[in-house]
């Protein structure tokens, strides 16, 4: 064979590899088609990746997100959408981020299913499944879905009233596991089977989930890296507080809370995001122990609380639900908030 004959050779191999590597699929989901793509793993094992799916509507401010209605048509699933709205001065994502990733090894089983849910102290971080390969599950042969939801002042905000009972992180994580047990089958996993998996802030949600009723029935197992709902960090104590303050620092402020919320609907995204982050920094930092001030907050008791009591007398009094733990921890984690660290 020729030099000329092998060059053509070689890249002929590599424009089917190509396409192979970006073949499109489809699949049907309860609300709608969506369009996916085909890759090649490490070990040459089809991976079949969804971005950007949608699992709920784009969510009011400060309101309970409520699930995606039925689309016509194929919904272009091939590209991760906004993270949630995060950062200080620069201000990055969208207020429309509720979406999830999903991975999967193939699309007719019965695979169990890993639902991961990111850390970032509540208040950064994203669900994407490119910053966080699945591509070592796949090969184990698990079905992983990466989900989002709201952060900060969009996700934990607290007036300690009915008016805004905070929590919407949360609820948001809640809804996105009920689409799971809806459609994760379609994906070739087992909606019976499916293990909640999250580190730092994301492990402490992991414990929230097995402490509030809302998301009993949702998971069969649980993984806490390095996070769990008794950490002082993982319950707001100031919620209420930060919530006028943020409105006093923007001079919307007002003491009644249904009118302090109406003016902060009213802010541009950017703006509000800068101050409370700016004032839940600054809070932490000063007063470390009285936990993250944007963060959950234990809610006055109503239809859709997410949680209404300490996690230490809910497990006191066996209010969780009963699956197995996997717990541990990460080596120096936050270990930059050390002395001579920062």
């Amino acid at each position: 064979m020729t030099a000329t004959s092998l060059l053509f050779v070689v890249n002929l191999l590599a424009i089917i590899f190509v396409e192979v590597s970006s073949e499109n699929v489809q699949v049907t989901t309860n609300e709608g088609t969506i369009l996916g793509t085909t890759s090649l793993s490490e070990k040459n094992k089809t991976m079949y990746m969804f971005h950007g799916v949608p699992f709920a509507e784009p969510p009011k401010r400060f309101e309970l997100a409520v699930p995606k209605s039925n689309w016509t048509g194929v919904l272009n699933c091939t590209y991760e959408r906004d993270q949630c709205v995060q950062g200080i001065g620069i201000v990055e994502g969208s207020e429309d981020c509720l979406y999830l990733n999903i991975a999967s090894p193939k699309l007719n089983g019965r695979a169990p299913v890993l639902v991961w849910i990111h850390g970032g102290t509540f208040n950064a971080g994203n669900g994407s499944l490119i910053t966080y390969s699945p591509e070592l599950f796949l090969e184990e042969g698990l079905v992983v879905v990466g989900i989002q939801y709201r952060l900060g002042v969009f996700g934990f905000l607290s007036t300690g009233d009915l008016t805004c009972p905070g929590n919407w992180g949360l609820k948001d994580q809640t809804l996105a596991l009920q689409w799971v047990q809806r459609n994760i089958a379609h994906f070739g996993g087992d909606p019976k089977r499916v293990t909640i998996w999250g580190a730092s802030a994301g492990s402490a949600s992991v414990s929230l989930h097995l402490n509030s009723p809302r998301s009993k029935g949702l998971f069969s197992g649980a993984i806490m890296n390095s996070g769990v709902s008794l950490c002082l960090w993982a319950l707001s104590r100031t919620g209420n507080e930060l919530a006028h303050n943020t409105g006093t620092a923007l001079g919307v402020g007002s003491a009644n809370s249904s009118q302090l919320i109406e003016n902060l609907k009213k802010v541009d995204y950017a703006s509000l995001q800068n101050a409370s982050a700016i004032l839940s920094v600054t809070t932490f930092n000063n007063f470390p122990l009285i936990g993250i001030a944007l963060g959950p907050v234990i809610e006055v008791p109503h239809p859709t609380a997410f949680l209404t009591v300490k996690s230490d007398n809910a497990l006191l009094s066996g209010q969780f639900t009963r699956v197995p733990i996997l717990a541990g921890h990460t080596s120096n984690e936050l270990g930059i908030m050390a002395p001579g660290k920062n």
